[in-house]
């Protein structure tokens, strides 16, 4: 059967366009999705830093924007915005999208876009993004906690659209068994993602330590690279725990890390990264069923309830370990923090969810 002519570019990040990270993998699900049947998508994929230096990679995705207007006469451009390094690029998209009569959605998804666009270091980036909000023709959001703040400032009315996991999935994997540890054995914590600072690993594992002192063998998994002079830090905190409690795994695929959390009883995720939205991680997680203990960070606040595990108001080894020692220590309620937080991601927030909130705003589009 012939594909339907595309009414949607998606301009963004891709795998295939040598991305990697949330972003990539949010767009590559929604092209993906059933809303490529209903509406037929157009991946339109950005260069990425490996591909040149800034005015190499604009002129590349300015070349590779206009083809694609040219070739797909799709109404909706739907662009997944990165900011930073990239507001100039997705400005020009903007205006593209314009020039070539059509309707622009703007997608805001990370959790640092209001300090991004606060600024003061940085006039021109906040005008393209106020010109990008002003003029577009629908807004996403990624969090909730942006709704008021575009009403509050540009008198904007924004779509709430989460980041999401496949409903599919809930029968393909199952959740974890979170069995008690038998004697001897060690709690398997778990984190996957960056190893960097401000992701709060370094209290991590320094909370494997307090526990162990305390009496309660653990064992930490780390899924990811260091970035920099930080792997050396963390070698050393390492360094200073009995072999074996941390177990450095590299980065995993998305296959990998599923298998990690289905072997393990906590997601130990601890960020203090100001630019934390609502992670991957976090959903896969929980749609592995798995008790979370994480930080307001972020969206994480309004993704993660206290049913789902544990919310710490401030980020140190002792809160960490005191976390930990709370779920671990009463495996009943960690048992049922795991299944809260399975029904919890698959109620809000799996692709039948989020496709049919984005699906509206596709439709609104179409029917001006």
């Amino acid at each position: 059967m012939p594909r339907c002519p595309a009414q949607v570019i998606l301009c963004g990040p891709f795998p295939e366009g040598g991305a990697i990270g949330g972003y990539a993998r949010g767009n590559s699900l929604i092209a993906g999705s059933y809303l490529d049947d209903d509406f037929g998508i157009a991946k339109l994929a950005v260069t990425v830093p490996g591909d040149g230096g800034p005015a190499r990679r604009m002129a590349v995705d300015m070349q590779r924007t206009v083809t694609m207007l040219q070739r797909e006469k799709a109404p909706i451009v739907h662009l997944s915005a990165q900011y930073t390094s990239g507001t100039p690029r997705e400005y020009a998209v903007f205006k593209l999208a314009k020039a070539y009569k059509r309707k622009f959605l703007l997608d805001i998804r990370a959790g640092w876009f209001i300090d991004i666009y606060g600024d003061p270091k940085a006039p021109l980036r906040r005008w393209m993004l106020a010109q990008m909000i002003r003029g577009a023709d629908a807004i996403t959001v990624e969090g909730k906690r942006y709704q008021p703040w575009l009403q509050q400032h540009f008198g904007r009315d924004a779509t709430y659209v989460p980041n999401f996991v496949l409903e599919r999935d809930r029968e393909l994997r199952p959740a974890a068994p979170l069995l008690p540890p038998q004697a001897g054995e060690p709690v398997e914590l778990v984190y996957a993602g960056r190893l960097a600072e401000l992701k709060g690993i370094e209290e991590a594992v320094d909370a494997c330590g307090i526990l162990q002192r305390r009496g309660l063998a653990v064992r930490l998994h780390l899924a990811g690279n260091g970035d920099g002079a930080f792997a050396d830090v963390l070698q050393h905190h390492i360094d200073r725990l009995p072999t074996g409690t941390v177990v450095l795994h590299g980065t995993l695929n998305h296959s990998g890390v599923l298998d990690l959390f289905a072997r393990s009883h906590l997601l130990v995720f601890p960020t203090r990264w100001t630019g934390e939205g609502h992670a991957n991680v976090v959903n896969e997680a929980m749609q592995s069923g798995l008790p979370i203990l994480t930080t307001h960070q972020g969206f994480l606040g309004d993704v993660v309830t206290p049913e789902c595990g544990a919310v710490l108001q401030t980020v140190s080894p002792q809160s960490v370990a005191d976390g930990i020692a709370t779920l671990a220590g009463d495996w009943p309620r960690l048992q049922a923090s795991g299944k809260a937080a399975r029904e919890r991601v698959y109620s809000q927030f799996s692709d039948r969810v989020a496709m049919a909130s984005l699906g509206g705003v596709y439709r609104a589009l179409l029917s001006r």
